[in-house]
């Protein structure tokens, strides 16, 4: 795909007042928007980016999966309650220290991917930053109602 190829929208989201700037990649392959509204696709990105990073402390304890509800479906709460359970007791994305408190450091996005695949659902990748570790959000959102929701959702 060509650099003015109306399938692809190259974007940054800006992350706060950090001065980060995300990049964004939206593609509609099936071109079925005639041209990408740039608007649209910031808020859609803002959703995956914050959904991805809430999703990600639900898994190593930090929020509750409740937090997520509305915004996923009930079979993404479960999964994510699981996962949870899973990974409970194993240090995954906790700091413990000395003292024997523990913290939880920041995740953030460092890519957004976002893949058009009709007016009614998107698929996407989330590549998350933890300390040194990378990890990725696969995530699938579809409209219900007037409103998008994750249908599909997988941190790794």
């Amino acid at each position: 795909m060509a650099a003015d190829d109306p399938a692809v929208l190259r974007m940054g989201l800006s992350l706060g007042s950090t001065g980060f700037r995300v990049p964004v990649r939206y593609i509609d392959a099936r071109l079925v928007q005639a041209r990408a509204n740039t608007e649209a696709v910031g808020h859609l990105a803002q959703s995956l980016s914050s959904l991805s990073c809430r999703a990600f402390d639900v898994m190593r304890g930090h929020l509750r999966p409740e937090l997520l509800r509305g915004q996923v479906t009930p079979v993404c709460i479960d999964r994510l309650r699981l996962a949870g359970r899973i990974l409970e007791g194993s240090g995954f994305g906790v700091v413990n220290h000395s003292d024997t408190t523990r913290s939880y450091p920041p995740v953030f996005p460092t890519d957004i991917e976002m893949f058009l695949l009709n007016e009614a659902k998107i698929e996407s990748v989330v590549s998350l930053m933890l300390m040194n570790e990378r990890y990725q959000a696969n995530l699938t959102l579809e409209v219900q109602g007037s409103v998008w929701v994750c249908s599909f959702l997988d941190v790794g």
